[in-house]
């Protein structure tokens, strides 16, 4: 072990040779180096069209979007509208549908008065036609006596 701390210390410490690093190019090829130049231009023109054409179509799409946006506010302002006629309508439908029950109890009880009313009349009626039928009884009795006495004092004023 010795040896080898040694050893690594002379090499370390020794101003020997150095090793020389030796470069080797290869000569460029400046043909392909201007063929793909030209190739990497040509897809920089194509991208920037791209994005211009990108630009204008988000251009686009943005001015739609607030279009939309405007119209969807217009549409949610139309909604709560109607939204609040038809709480109005609501509420004027309930206290409709409380005069009607209000009014269909007028309605029955008005109708009972007619009914009450019309037994009454029909009472009357019966109770004049009972009137006359006696009244017709009475006379045809009445009748039925002038004509026997009639008779009777024509009998005797046959006889006398």
């Amino acid at each position: 072990m010795w040896t080898n701390l040694q050893t690594l210390m002379a090499m370390l410490f020794s101003h020997g040779k150095e090793h020389k690093h030796e470069l080797h190019e290869k000569p460029i090829d400046t043909s392909k180096l201007r063929k793909k130049l030209g190739e990497a231009e040509q897809k920089l023109i194509n991208l920037k069209q791209i994005s211009n054409v990108t630009s204008i179509e988000l251009t686009t799409v943005k001015t739609e979007l607030v279009n939309v946006k405007k119209e969807l506010t217009a549409m949610t302002t139309q909604s709560s509208l109607w939204m609040k006629k038809s709480a109005a309508l609501q509420d004027k439908l309930s206290a409709s549908l409380g005069h009607v029950t209000v009014l269909e109890g007028v309605l029955e009880e008005s109708n009972r008065t007619i009914e009450a009313l019309n037994l009454a009349v029909e009472l009357r009626d019966k109770e004049e036609t009972e009137g006359l039928q006696n009244y017709i009884d009475e006379l045809e009795t009445e009748m039925d006596e002038a004509v026997e006495l009639i008779q009777k004092y024509g009998l005797e004023l046959r006889k006398a």
